[in-house]
């Protein structure tokens, strides 16, 4: 009866730890919407007269709900502090306040047009002339 419940108990144990291991790699915090920076490129930067530093950039956003989604992007520029005052850049509609909102299709990769636009710091030159290595996706 001793061994039988040790047996019992092994296999409750071993089928939890499978199911968490699972869970973690296949089921865990799956966002619908990713950002693909393998496939972004940097193309350029610039500052212009009103104090803005803009980066001209192709971004690729990866869809993998089953539904076409809107969306806004933030890059995370704080490896460009300097060049810009702020750690955020946003992508504004045009010369606008108004934030850019994207469309993607379901279950699809896209590459957008992205002109990212943070306060120009104190420096003229970027550290590197790479995409951002973060962009905030938010649904709408």
């Amino acid at each position: 009866m001793n061994r039988k419940y040790l047996v019992i108990s092994s296999l409750g144990i071993t089928l939890l730890l499978v199911v968490a291991i699972v869970w973690t790699y296949l089921g865990g915090e799956q966002r619908e919407l990713v950002y693909v920076y393998d496939e972004s490129i940097l193309h350029d930067f610039w500052i212009d007269d009103s104090g803005y530093v803009t980066f001209n950039c192709d971004i690729t956003i990866k869809n993998r709900s089953n539904t076409e989604m809107k969306f806004t992007m933030t890059a995370d520029v704080s490896k460009d502090i300097g060049l810009t005052k702020e750690t955020f850049a946003y992508s504004f509609k045009g010369d606008s306040q108004n934030y850019e909102v994207y469309n993607i299709a379901p279950n699809s990769k896209q590459t957008y047009k992205v002109e990212f636009k943070a306060l120009n710091g104190d420096k003229k030159t970027k550290m590197d002339r790479l995409p951002p290595k973060e962009v905030i996706l938010s649904p709408l």
